[in-house]
């Protein structure tokens, strides 16, 4: 979007420009952001929109009405119905207009029909069953695949575990839920069992490049290396090939 002429509008769900001013906090550039709310029309013109809240990995992602010269075309968005929020494909299966003009829809799964699909509610149970492991359980997704992190959370919870993720994930965290409308977990008193790690090179560069408030504000809640050592065996971490260097633990 850097390329973007910052003269034109861009609408952006409160979700969204939160992600992308966390992920651009390392090289930002202008954008003439406008502010729009799931299920709430809104104008641009004579051209009537109406976002719809869908279930995606990506947080906050939406499905469009779009409404103009008595023509309606839906675009679905990227969407899915084995995340944590299924319910919103039913409700815009039930709420979008029938009968439209045009459908425009993703087609991630065309070519896949047989490819078994685990709900974010099994693959929370399936590590669950791990109750017995011994050893760290360590996984790697998108820092913004919140449904993902929720799930990996609930199972450490559920097991006693420690929920360790690093700096940039846990400032992830907290700016979504400081949006509101949502119960999101992130580094706090609020959640002693999460914990963040900071590797070097981030940090380094969190603190003479962008602001140390984006480190400083999780002081409370980090595991330095040899904590994290110690507790190896009862914890649940994100991780990332870039943390590789901070994770060769001594022996």
């Amino acid at each position: 979007m850097k390329y973007i002429n910052p003269l034109i509008p861009v609408y952006l769900s409160a979700g969204t420009e939160t992600l992308i001013r966390i992920s651009q906090i390392f090289g930002k550039f202008e954008l003439n952001i406008r502010r729009f709310t799931m299920y709430e029309p809104l104008k641009n013109g004579e051209i009537l929109i109406k976002p719809y809240l869908m279930d995606h990995s990506a947080f906050d992602a939406a499905a469009f009405e779009i409404i103009a010269e008595g023509k309606t075309v839906i675009y679905s968005g990227d969407f899915r119905g084995h995340g944590r929020k299924s319910g919103c494909l039913d409700r815009f299966i039930d709420s979008a207009t029938k009968n439209a003009d045009a459908l425009i829809i993703e087609g991630t799964m065309f070519g896949r029909l047989n490819e078994d699909v685990m709900t974010e509610q099994e693959l929370e149970e399936k590590l669950v069953e791990m109750v017995g492991f011994r050893g760290p359980i360590l996984f790697q997704a998108s820092s913004q695949n919140i449904d993902r992190l929720v799930s990996f959370y609930r199972a450490a919870l559920r097991l006693g575990k420690t929920f360790v993720v690093d700096i940039y994930t846990a400032n992830v965290l907290y700016e979504l839920r400081q949006i509101g409308n949502n119960h999101l977990p992130y580094p706090s008193v609020d959640y002693p069992s999460i914990k963040v790690f900071y590797p070097y090179r981030l940090t380094q560069k969190i603190f003479n490049e962008i602001g140390e408030k984006y480190a400083k504000r999780f002081s409370p809640c980090y595991i330095p290396k040899d904590k994290l050592r110690e507790k190896q065996n009862n914890v649940v971490m994100a991780c990332r090939p870039s943390m590789g260097r901070d994770l060769k633990l001594p022996a």
